[in-house]
């Protein structure tokens, strides 16, 4: 009988359930913008999250009460979900004396294995977990024949396993790595000039999208959960 297995994966901040326990103290919280374990660990988490009723941020002084909220993340078979689950909460005094790190890059998570000689990464820095446009990076891989362009692409010329790495230019401590592998089939696909590539730039982006390598086409916009934003029959290259 094959056996199945199910892996939570740690997300960089934000997510209930989804980091080890620490150590006591309990009343030390662990930093929620860097990957270590630290003091009490779990799933700290920032009053500068706030929102309000809008969904714009909001700066509060204090918090009267904390409601969780238990999502489904994925179906796991008879092992029933994987879903946020509270083990405690513990009523933590404010100590201006703890401090940390605030910024943080991530990059979306990278497949497996990479089968494309050219790869669009996606990656966002935030500062207190809020998204932050406008930063400058400067990336670094392990292989010598592969780079990160200035629209976040990842070009490789070579099979194997790869590590990049992100850091602000502002900022160099604060950096991000990634790790995959770059399979045989994407050195398969021979070169194209790459003004016939097709790229979207920035990446992240704000308001406007910008779309190189192609003359016409048309085009939709979704969002993460699948609704349409936007979309034209007949884009044009200007």
């Amino acid at each position: 009988m094959a056996s199945a297995g199910y892996r939570s994966y740690p997300r960089a901040f934000g997510y209930a359930d989804n980091r080890l326990r620490g150590v006591p103290p309990w009343d030390i919280p662990d930093n929620p913008y860097t990957p270590e374990l630290e003091n009490s660990g779990g799933d700290a988490f920032d009053i500068s999250w706030a929102r309000d009723e809008e969904g714009s941020y909001t700066e509060l002084d204090t918090v009267h009460f904390i409601r969780v909220t238990n999502a489904v993340l994925a179906g796991a078979g008879v092992l029933g979900e994987l879903s946020t689950e509270i083990r405690g909460a513990v009523d933590v005094s404010p100590a201006a004396g703890i401090t940390g790190l605030r910024d943080m890059i991530v990059i979306k998570d990278l497949p497996p294995a990479i089968d494309s000689s050219a790869y669009q990464l996606e990656v966002f820095v935030f500062h207190k977990g809020r998204p932050v446009t406008g930063k400058t990076l400067s990336w670094t891989c392990s292989m010598q024949d592969a780079e990160v362009d200035e629209d976040n692409i990842l070009r490789v010329s070579s099979a194997g396993e790869i590590s990049i790495t992100a850091s602000l230019d502002d900022d160099p401590d604060i950096t991000v790595t990634g790790r995959a592998m770059i399979s045989t089939a994407a050195l398969a696909v021979p070169a194209v000039d790459e003004a016939e590539e097709i790229s979207l730039y920035p990446n992240p982006a704000g308001e406007r999208i910008r779309i190189r390598g192609i003359q016409a086409a048309s085009i939709r916009i979704f969002s993460t959960g699948g609704r349409l934003l936007a979309e034209t029959e007949d884009y044009r290259w200007r």
